[in-house]
């Protein structure tokens, strides 16, 4: 969100905040200003020698701005700007910036040819792995209908990429990916199933193009590969799985870590000497052990032991609608293969539909209870047991 300054009655001015730079009087971030002026529900905004109306809810086409970090070194990043709203107050929202394809710093894809013959023929793109704005979303950054038109421009991009290709493409592989569908069943399944419908009709409808595409090209019979690495289910519920290893004995904390003022709910609080286990990732608990971690407390002659318990007593947890909370575990020996299997968890825990790891799980932390209601815009995931995904 753009912090904006009024200057008069209907201008207002803000910055963008960049990359750090080296400066003489320490590390400052490098910014681009702005200006916005304000015509009933439109907005006029000049930012880096560009000008462009905004009108209220909808996307500007995508911006190309640098930020200038010393004498001969400037970053290139694109980014789009919405005028989420003009009453009671006006409020800008900008996308996350992202590296210019065509100016990196490093290598964005290869042959760089092929970068600019997209960039020439289907139009400027979107470089962010995760384009579509799920955070800004569930920050209530912006609304709904206005992440389902960035989804929907998305598409349309890739969509045009796509069958541009198609056009050229005379053997071999082509492989595209839209990676929308994901991210509107993760915003909307739970609450929205008439969204989700309307989304795998789009994409339907993408296969059918595809098709008459290539019927019509007259060249030999091609086979087309419509693959999906995973479904859905409802994430009605957090768990806080290093909190169950604290109430379990698996993990135990520090006294001092507890104070009247601040309680370390992290990692950084074990008492590693008196700890078995610990969880780092949504789906992963590795063990405590000796000639391994730093502070390792369990002996490899007792690693099974442990490792048994645990399966044991998280297949026999239950949540609060009384139904399990895992419904697999499974030893890294019967997922991992290769030479760096050793660097995989001990455990990779299946979650039941749902419940699924929290997100301070997934960072070493945890809450105060070891399962909390999911109140989320983020109501659907597939961090589960595979079985049910």
């Amino acid at each position: 969100v753009a912090l904006l300054t009024q200057r008069g009655k209907d201008s207002y001015s803000g910055h963008l905040q960049g990359p750090a730079r080296q400066q003489r009087g320490g590390q400052e971030n490098a910014t681009i200003e702005f200006q916005l002026t304000v015509n009933h529900d439109a907005c006029q905004l000049q930012i880096a020698q560009q000008q462009l109306r905004l009108n209220e809810g909808r996307w500007s086409p995508i911006l190309e701005l640098t930020f200038r970090l010393g004498l001969f070194v400037k970053i290139r990043v694109l980014t789009r700007v919405i005028l989420t709203q003009t009453e009671p107050t006006i409020k800008l929202y900008f996308l996350p910036l992202q590296l210019h394809p065509l100016h990196s710093p490093w290598r964005y894809g290869t042959p760089k040819a092929f970068l600019k013959e997209l960039w020439r023929d289907c139009g400027p793109f979107l470089t962010l792995g995760w384009p579509q704005d799920t955070t800004g979303l569930e920050d209530g950054c912006i609304t709904d209908s206005q992440f389902l038109a960035l989804c929907d421009e998305i598409f349309a991009g890739r969509e045009r990429i796509l069958l541009h290709q198609l056009q050229r493409f005379d053997e071999g592989l082509l492989a595209a990916v839209f990676d929308s569908l994901d991210r509107i069943q993760h915003m909307f399944w739970r609450d929205r199933p008439d969204i989700v419908d309307q989304w795998y009709q789009k994409l339907d409808a993408l296969v059918g193009k595809v098709a008459a595409r290539l019927d019509d090209s007259g060249r030999v019979p091609t086979k087309v590969l419509v693959v999906s690495d995973h479904g859905f289910a409802k994430f009605d519920h957090k768990v806080h799985l290093n909190r169950w290893l604290v109430e379990h004995g698996y993990l135990t904390t520090r006294p001092e870590s507890a104070t009247a003022s601040h309680t370390d709910q992290s990692l950084r609080s074990a008492a590693w000497r008196q700890s078995q286990a610990y969880a780092l990732g949504l789906n992963s608990v590795y063990l405590n052990l000796a000639g391994r971690e730093g502070q390792g407390a369990v002996q490899p002659n007792e690693a099974d032991t442990v490792t048994e318990r645990l399966c044991t007593e998280l297949t026999q947890w239950r949540g609060p609608d009384g139904r399990a909370v895992v419904q697999q575990v499974w030893r890294r020996a019967a997922i991992f293969d290769g030479p760096y299997a050793a660097y995989g968890p001990d455990l990779v825990i299946g979650y039941a539909p749902g419940y699924r790891g929290s997100a301070q799980t997934g960072l070493g932390q945890w809450q105060a209870q070891s399962i909390e209601p999911n109140r989320d815009h983020w109501g659907a995931d597939h961090c589960i047991d595979p079985q049910a995904v």
